[in-house]
């Protein structure tokens, strides 16, 4: 009888925890898996080609870091790192045979090679005393151009005829 209205109900969890409503935890829970598998399907699609399964999730998560990049020097340092990824797939398309897909890719590629372009103006334009982001982006272009062109080689002669002329063209743009 009395006893048992005396002692209180212990509740039950962790008790650092017991402020946190359940839905919150659930809520926490969730967005860790989420988290989780989307960091995991992002990993995944960091070798894909076009035609691949995963590479619209390689697409979409560059243009989701542009839009998290706010500095101009920034975004063209991205815009240099899309620009390997395009000439990786350049070489990956044409060693697989997959030449379908190869003119669409160097179109890309040059697009990228563009908007370095664009924004190094931009750059200058704001910094006109100050020219050491621009010489940074310079050295990583330079950087990617040697180690690009030997890739871009190599793509060019296992690619049919007909489609090494998109390669020439972004070989050429290129340097």
């Amino acid at each position: 009888g009395i006893r048992s209205k005396d002692r209180q109900p212990q509740p039950k969890g962790i008790p650092a925890l017991r402020w946190i409503p359940r839905w919150a935890a659930l809520a926490a829970c969730l967005a860790l898996v989420f988290v989780f598998v989307s960091g995991g399907t992002v990993a995944a699609s960091s070798n894909t080609v076009p035609g691949d399964a995963l590479y619209s999730v390689k697409t979409t998560t560059e243009q989701i870091q542009l839009k998290l990049t706010f500095s101009k020097a920034a975004k063209a340092k991205l815009q240099a790192r899309f620009a390997e990824r395009r000439v990786w797939e350049l070489a990956r398309l044409a060693e697989r045979g997959r030449t379908a897909k190869l003119a669409a890719l160097a179109t890309r590629f040059e697009a990228h090679l563009a908007k370095i372009e664009r924004l190094a103006a931009e750059i200058e334009a704001a910094d006109a005393g100050d020219g050491e982001r621009i010489s940074e982006l310079r050295e990583i272009l330079h950087a990617n151009m040697v180690r690009d062109l030997a890739l871009l080689d190599s793509a060019e002669a296992k690619a049919p005829w007909r489609y090494r002329s998109a390669i020439a063209t972004a070989k050429f743009r290129l340097m």
